[in-house]
């Protein structure tokens, strides 16, 4: 993994989760991705996480719809 932090007894990147929920995927959707954690996790340790340690470096670009 790269510096991005995972969630407490996983590998399931913090910030990945959070961009997931940010774009409204559902959250059966997450969890079936990433079997580890459950929806407690999801709504606590991500989205709170997310919101305090916004990611650092570049953002990226605005993906385009054609």
């Amino acid at each position: 993994m790269d510096a991005t932090p995972p969630i407490r007894g996983t590998r399931a990147p913090v910030h990945d989760i959070a961009a997931a929920v940010a774009v409204g995927h559902p959250t059966e959707r997450i969890l079936a991705g990433y079997p580890g954690i459950d929806g407690e996790k999801v709504e606590l340790a991500t989205i709170r996480y997310a919101e305090a340690n916004p990611a650092r470096g570049r953002p990226e670009p605005p993906v385009s719809h054609r």
